[in-house]
C-alpha cells in the first residue's frame, strides 16, 4: 500500500524528492534493488539541485543499504 501511494505521489509530482526518498526506502526493504536505486537516484538529483546536504546523506545511507554486502565488498576489492 505504501509503495503504491508513493508511486502515485511521484507520478503526480515528479519533483517531490522526499517521496522519491521514501519510495527508495520501501523498495530497499522489499529487496527490489533496481527499483530502490532508481528512486534513490531521482531523489539524489532533486536534493542536489536544492543543495539539501542533509537529505543527500540519507540518500547515500539508503543507497548503501540496497547493495548486498558481498557485492559491495567485491566492488571495494576491485577498486584496490
Amino acid at each position: 500500500a505504501a509503495r503504491e501511494a508513493l508511486r502515485e505521489i511521484t507520478k503526480g509530482n515528479p519533483q517531490h524528492a522526499a517521496a522519491w526518498l521514501q519510495l527508495g526506502a520501501v523498495e530497499t526493504q522489499m529487496q527490489n534493488r533496481e527499483a530502490a536505486l532508481g528512486a534513490l537516484k531521482r531523489a539524489e538529483e532533486i536534493f542536489e539541485a536544492q543543495r539539501n546536504l542533509e537529505s543527500l546523506v540519507e540518500v547515500a545511507r539508503l543507497g548503501a543499504l540496497s547493495v548486498p554486502i558481498s557485492e559491495g565488498k567485491a566492488s571495494l576489492d576491485g577498486a584496490l
